[in-house]
């Protein structure tokens, strides 16, 4: 597997751990590239070149389906 992308309830339940910074930090040793969905907190990766983590933008939501108005 080259990259991982949990959201954090899933990142803390498959690393069996409680704490969102220890799971992450225990599945970055398993996989090159992880990115861990926070809602409406951002998201932090983990990768060869450090890690990340940024706020969440705020935006206007259209379709959350993918859909089109009409």
């Amino acid at each position: 597997m080259d990259d991982f992308l949990p959201n954090d309830r899933e990142a803390r339940k498959i690393a069996g751990m409680g704490n969102l910074e220890k799971a992450v930090a225990a599945l970055a040793q398993c996989v090159p590239v992880l990115a861990v969905k926070l809602g409406a907190q951002g998201a932090m990766a983990c990768g060869p070149q450090g890690s990340i983590r940024r706020a969440a933008r705020v935006v206007e939501a259209v379709d959350p389906v993918g859909g089109r108005q009409l």
